[in-house]
């Protein structure tokens, strides 16, 4: 779960670098992620928020867990390498 809270918030942390208007739903930072990648060269990590989002559901509320085919270590790599993307970005690494 924080994993999928780390990521998003770095998503809203460039959308609002930015001034890309964004709203308080999952599926809102689900396109703001996938307008970072296309218009600032972030990588895209609109599957992936979908996939972690999935899995705190299913956490959450007992839902039957999603098929997938990361591995917690690859989870934690993609979300760093994804905030780290972001602080260069914005110049504060």
């Amino acid at each position: 779960m924080y994993a999928f809270y780390a990521l998003e918030n770095a998503v809203i942390a460039a959308a609002d670098s930015f001034a890309i208007p964004w709203e308080k739903t999952h599926p809102s930072k689900v396109e703001v992620a996938t307008e970072l990648h296309a218009s600032k060269g972030l990588p895209d990590v609109s599957s992936l928020l979908e996939e972690l989002n999935a899995l705190r559901k299913s956490e959450a509320y007992g839902e039957t867990p999603p098929a997938h085919g990361w591995g917690a270590e690859d989870l934690v790599i993609a979300v760093e390498e994804y905030v780290q993307a972001v602080a260069r970005l914005l110049g504060e690494d």
